[in-house]
């Protein structure tokens, strides 16, 4: 994603909470005027309370995810657990979003966002509803956020004489207005969403961990076109990075793609095959020498050799500076290709201060994912 891309949808949202809020602060005020939840009375949630509701409880739930993930990433800076503490954290999501839908439930209670609202679930028949049947109706409202479903649910309400939802009809559940709603009810989705996007765009996504996608060959095998991955930001604030590891950076001017309207703001991923003060050379049908060792990498043979100077003298890399490479060799603008934009002479080393993150894991395909291992490049 994007900063456009990212714009777009903080704007959408923002708009759609503005919206909710000020539907649900009108819709609070008739409902307390008119005292629609004394017993015998209690009638359908309005739609713009039951809004509120929910854009109160999403950013609570944001909350957690935002713990977790950044608690997983730390885990995996220090070594606790390798790549798959993502695998875990994409298990462990779901069972968060059914818990706090569940467990107020289960202890007699209603959800933060329903409490505010002064909603309950019911049955349709008027009954208590049954904790075990909420774990079915957080199933049902978790897959239709995940399939886009959610529109649906909302236009099944909007035709509904008694005002259900879809998953509300299979859940066989009613909310009500039960008790009146706090009087400032629509500032709070607005409150709530502004703290949760503000940790989400503000501190998680920027510095913490994010999602990027392959839009070239150049990794190929390793990682294809449309493959999706994490990178963990907090990688290299506690650690140098090691040989072999893959990483997401932002180009010097040496490393610009010619022609490129992207520019600076192009994010390439390679992989880190030279350290600080390594001396490298590369040699046609031979491979990579690393400090004068013939390195067995598991990469196919380069048909080029580098640098391409007369005295065949090997590069040495300064400090703090970094050779990367595509796996897919002979196909790949990577350190090898890059020259000084004043001089033309070679500027392969990419500054740790480029380096965004190390890419941890990929969740797509689901076919093909798993951790981005990098033993056979340790030395």
């Amino acid at each position: 994603m994007n900063h456009i891309q990212i714009g777009l949808a903080i704007t959408l949202e923002l708009t759609v909470l503005v919206l909710v809020s000020i539907m649900a602060q009108l819709d609070c005020r008739d409902v307390r005027a008119k005292q629609q939840w004394t017993a015998g009375e209690a009638l359908p949630a309005r739609f713009w309370i039951r809004a509120a509701a929910w854009h109160t409880d999403s950013p609570i739930i944001m909350l957690f995810v935002i713990i977790l993930v950044s608690l997983a990433s730390l885990l995996e800076v220090w070594r606790i657990f390798d790549g798959h503490v993502w695998l875990m954290v994409m298990l462990v999501l779901p069972l968060l979003f059914l818990s706090y839908f569940t467990l107020p439930i289960a202890l007699g209670r209603q959800t933060w966002g329903k409490h505010l609202a002064g909603l309950g679930i019911q049955r349709e028949n008027g009954r208590k509803y049954p904790w075990p049947l909420m774990i079915w109706r957080s199933l049902l409202l978790l897959i239709f956020l995940i399939f886009y479903l959610i529109f649906i649910d909302i236009l099944v309400r909007i035709f509904n004489p008694r005002k259900r939802t879809l998953h509300d009809l299979l859940a066989d559940s009613n909310v009500r207005q039960v008790a009146p709603p706090v009087r400032l009810l629509g500032m709070m989705p607005l409150l709530f969403g502004a703290v949760s996007f503000g940790l989400l765009f503000g501190i998680l996504r920027p510095f913490v961990v994010s999602s990027y996608f392959v839009q070239s060959s150049s990794l190929a095998p390793t990682l294809t076109i449309n493959d999706h991955f994490i990178v963990n930001k907090l990688s290299y604030r506690f650690a140098l990075p090691h040989r072999g590891d893959i990483i997401v950076f932002s180009p010097t001017k040496a490393g610009m793609v010619p022609g490129d309207s992207a520019g600076a703001a192009a994010i390439f991923v390679k992989r880190i095959i030279g350290l600080p003060g390594d001396t490298i050379a590369i040699r046609h049908g031979v491979g990579f020498i690393i400090n004068g060792k013939r390195m067995n990498f598991p990469l196919t043979s380069p048909n080029y050799d580098w640098p391409t100077l007369s005295n065949g003298q090997a590069y040495r890399l300064p400090p703090f500076e970094y050779f990367v490479i595509g796996d897919n060799l002979n196909h790949s603008w990577d350190s090898h290709l890059w020259l000084d934009p004043i001089t033309k002479q070679p500027a392969p080393g990419l500054p740790l201060r480029n380096i965004i993150g190390r890419v941890s894991f990929r969740f797509w395909p689901f076919d093909k994912i798993g951790v981005m291992r990098d033993d056979n490049y340790r030395t």
